[in-house]
């Protein structure tokens, strides 16, 4: 949780999935990561580990990115292609705490 709380500063968008998630809807996640973003690399697709808390009731992706003046989030009920599109699109990783850094 340390390391991805540290990308988020230098602009990354982490997408978490809960453990629900399965087969295609993984392997579309695998897909965007690879795709989205000015630089790729700068989204992170991961597991969320329950031991920090849970998602809300029905949802099982969520969606954050911290930029200078605010933090976002979103969630959705499984992977929404357009919707992570458009979120990771909405926050670029250039708007961030500390963009320069990796």
């Amino acid at each position: 949780m340390e390391v991805l709380v540290h990308n988020l500063e230098h602009g990354y968008t982490v997408i978490w999935y809960h453990a629900a998630l399965r087969g295609r809807q993984l392997d579309d996640l695998g897909r965007l990561a690879n795709t989205l973003g000015q630089h790729p690399g700068k989204v992170i697709v991961t597991a969320w580990d329950a031991g920090h808390g849970h998602f809300p009731p029905r949802q099982h992706v969520a969606m954050a990115h911290w930029s200078a003046k605010a933090e976002h989030r979103e969630y959705c009920r499984g992977v929404s292609t357009p919707a992570i599109e458009a979120f990771v699109k909405s926050y670029p990783n250039t708007d961030a705490l500390e963009p320069g850094g990796r």
